[in-house]
């Protein structure tokens, strides 16, 4: 297997996540073993507002019980919430974290949607993760040498 050149998107954009597990799982990802392929196609189903909503019953109870799976899934809702206009403008320019939070300081263009969207779509960070998480819009930083 080469790997995957297609994405659930583009097949079918109303059915982007069950086209997109349906890919991983015909066509495969080079340089992943097949546990880490479930558990990629898993959190690709998982990831719609309603987790599981891509499959059918019994399939959305297997890859809900996939605590790895769940966990990727919880990245992948952030990343789509945080992109929710496909602009791609938004870029987390800095992660400071405490004993509970973790905070993102997302730079992106004032009127995107992104982070409103991306809080919304943190409940299953929130369910899997044991800190909070908070997103913050900030300006995005020139590109200059570490430390400065």
């Amino acid at each position: 297997m080469p790997g995957c050149t297609r994405s659930g998107y583009g097949v079918n954009p109303r059915r982007h996540a069950r086209a997109g597990y349906e890919i991983v799982r015909s066509e495969g990802l080079e340089g992943f073993t097949s546990s880490a392929l479930d558990d990629i196609a898993a959190a690709i189903c998982l990831h719609p507002a309603r987790p599981g909503a891509a499959a059918d019953g019994s399939l959305a109870r297997r890859l809900r019980a996939l605590p790895r799976a769940r966990r990727l899934a919880a990245y992948l809702r952030i990343a789509d919430g945080l992109d929710a206009a496909h602009l791609q403008d938004a870029v987390i320019v800095e992660v400071q974290k405490t004993e509970s939070i973790i905070c993102l300081h997302v730079a992106c263009h004032e009127a995107s949607p992104g982070l409103v969207r991306a809080d919304r779509k943190a409940d299953l960070w929130r369910e899997v993760f044991p800190l909070e998480l908070q997103f913050v819009r900030t300006v995005r930083r020139p590109a200059g040498p570490r430390g400065c």
